[in-house]
C-alpha cells in the first residue's frame, strides 16, 4: 500500500512540476516576444525621427516674418511634420505597456513635440529656434531610450535627413 501511495506522490508531483515549467517556460517566451515587439515599435520611431528634414535647423535664430498663411512654406511644413513625428510618437506610445521603460520618454516626446505646436503657433518668427530646441529635446529621450537597450538604433532625430538614398 504504502508503494502505491508513493508512487501517486511522485506522479502527482511529476504532473505539477511538468506543468510549473511549461507555464514559466511559456511565460518566458511570451515575455521575450513581447520585448521584441516592443523594441521593433521603439526603432520605427527613432529611424523615423533620425529621418525628419524639419529637425535640422543649420541657422537657429529670429526671423524677420513668417508667412503663416503658405500652406506650401516652410513654417506650415515645418509644423506638419512635427504633427506627423507627434502621432507617430503616439501609435507607438500606445503599442508598448505602460510599465514598459519606453512608456516615460515616448510620453515627453509628445509633450515636446505639443510645446513646439504651441510655442510657433504663438510666436512663428521663433520657429526655428523652437524646431532646434525640439530637436535637442527628442536627442536627450532617444538617447535615454538607446542607453537603455543597446538593441535600438544608434541614430539621432534628424541625423538621416539629409542621407544619400
Amino acid at each position: 500500500m504504502d508503494g502505491i501511495l508513493v508512487q501517486i506522490l511522485i506522479t502527482a508531483f511529476g504532473t505539477f512540476l511538468g506543468a510549473a515549467l511549461a507555464l514559466m517556460s511559456a511565460s518566458w517566451f511570451r515575455s521575450r516576444d513581447e520585448q521584441r515587439n516592443e523594441d521593433s515599435i521603439v526603432n520605427s520611431v527613432i529611424i523615423f525621427l533620425s529621418a525628419r528634414r524639419a529637425l535640422v535647423v543649420s541657422d537657429p535664430r529670429i526671423l524677420q516674418s513668417v508667412d503663416t498663411a503658405d500652406w506650401n512654406g516652410d513654417y506650415a511644413r515645418a509644423g506638419r511634420s512635427v504633427g506627423m513625428m507627434r502621432d507617430e510618437i503616439l501609435r507607438a506610445s500606445a503599442l508598448v505597456t505602460p510599465s514598459s521603460k519606453c512608456s516615460g520618454p515616448l510620453q515627453r516626446m509628445v509633450m515636446s513635440c505639443n510645446l513646439y505646436m504651441e510655442k510657433s503657433a504663438n510666436r512663428p518668427v521663433n520657429y526655428w529656434i523652437d524646431l532646434n530646441e525640439l530637436r535637442l529635446a527628442l536627442t536627450v529621450d532617444v538617447q535615454r531610450l538607446q542607453a537603455a537597450n543597446p538593441r535600438l538604433s544608434d541614430v539621432l532625430p534628424g541625423a538621416a535627413a539629409f542621407a544619400a538614398a
